[in-house]
């Protein structure tokens, strides 16, 4: 974990207001009760997901596990961000 001096030297081409503006997005992303969610998983990855609960890794399958952990999760308001790769946008029907 980088120390406040690292921070603000990694920092330092920021003007005060997005300094001030990022220091809030950081905060808000870890608050009390949240979560992130990393949604940019390999195919593999999330084969072994559905395989551990006995689903066949096809676009479908993927599709609805993403869409049942966005959908309780927004319902919950426990997700504060979501990581996504751009190229896998299109794999997705939940709008976010």
């Amino acid at each position: 974990m980088p120390s406040n001096t690292e921070l603000k030297e990694m920092t330092n081409w920021l003007s005060q207001e997005q300094r001030k503006k990022l220091a809030e997005t950081a905060e808000a992303i870890v608050a009390n009760g949240k979560g992130i969610l990393a949604a940019d998983e390999s195919i593999p990855t999330a084969g072994k997901r559905l395989a551990s609960i006995g689903l066949e890794n096809t676009v479908e399958n993927r599709r609805a596990y993403r869409e049942l952990l966005f959908s309780n999760a927004s319902k919950l308001s426990i997700l504060s961000y979501c990581g996504r790769r751009t190229v896998k946008i299109s794999w997705w029907s939940h709008p976010l």
